[in-house]
């Protein structure tokens, strides 16, 4: 269980390390970024405990 919850979780990271690129490539600035991702980590903190 451990390792598909971690194969998950890299796979969630590559891909808001993509959204970000892409945000920040349409002139969101660092900040806003951030701000998204820690929202979206936030979010599936809260969907992986159910």
């Amino acid at each position: 269980m451990a390792e598909a919850s971690r194969a998950t979780e890299s796979r969630l990271s590559t891909a808001s390390l993509d959204s970000v690129r892409a945000l920040t490539e349409t002139g969101l600035s660092i900040h806003d970024a951030g701000t998204l991702m820690s929202l979206s980590v936030q979010r599936v903190s809260q969907l992986a405990r159910g």
